[in-house]
């Protein structure tokens, strides 16, 4: 049985849109990355403390790439939300100080 009309993924791409569809899923890959290194390296910090084993090193690690990693994170974010996320009345205008 062959499909009668266009497939939704041929439709989007005939719109212009699969090189947009297609940034976005790399930088949401690229957050999702980074979030769970970052996460991993504290969790293992952690772990290492909780035992009671040297763990200089590891939280050095921690400490050195998530503020890093969250940055980027936030920033990439923003790049996705485009204008929406530094409009008036948005998160990220209530979070952040006024420039």
């Amino acid at each position: 049985m062959t499909p009668r009309g266009p497939s939704r993924a041929s439709t989007m791409c005939s719109r212009g849109r699969c090189r947009a569809i297609s940034a976005i899923t790399a930088k949401l890959a690229r957050m999702a990355r980074k979030i769970e290194v970052a996460r991993l390296l504290c969790w293992r910090a952690a772990t290492l403390a909780d035992v009671e084993q040297p763990n200089q090193i590891e939280a050095s690690m921690a400490k050195a790439f998530a503020p890093a990693a969250a940055q980027e994170v936030t920033s990439l974010a923003l790049e996705i939300l485009g204008e929406a996320g530094g409009a008036a009345g948005s998160l990220r205008r209530e979070a952040l100080p006024p420039t």
